[in-house]
C-alpha cells in the first residue's frame, strides 16, 4: 500500500518557516507492537503552529 500526505499550512505573515522535518529512526519492534498491536512503519508528526490540517489519503494501486 501507499499513502499520500498532505499538509495544510496556514501562516498569513508571509515569514518563511519550517513546516515539517524528515528523519529516520529505529524503534524496537516490541515498542511498536505494544503501541499499535503489529509492527509497522510509523509516521510522528511534531507540527508547528503554522499547520492548519494534515490528511493521510490511501493510494489504491489499479490491479
Amino acid at each position: 500500500m501507499s499513502y499520500r500526505l498532505r499538509i495544510g499550512v496556514g501562516d498569513t505573515s508571509g515569514n518563511e518557516t519550517t513546516v515539517a522535518r524528515g528523519i529516520v529512526k529505529r524503534i524496537p519492534t516490541r515498542i511498536i507492537r505494544f503501541l499499535f498491536g503489529a509492527p509497522g512503519t510509523v509516521l510522528v508528526l511534531n507540527p508547528t503552529q503554522a499547520i492548519r490540517t494534515v490528511e493521510v489519503h490511501e493510494i489504491r494501486e489499479n490491479a
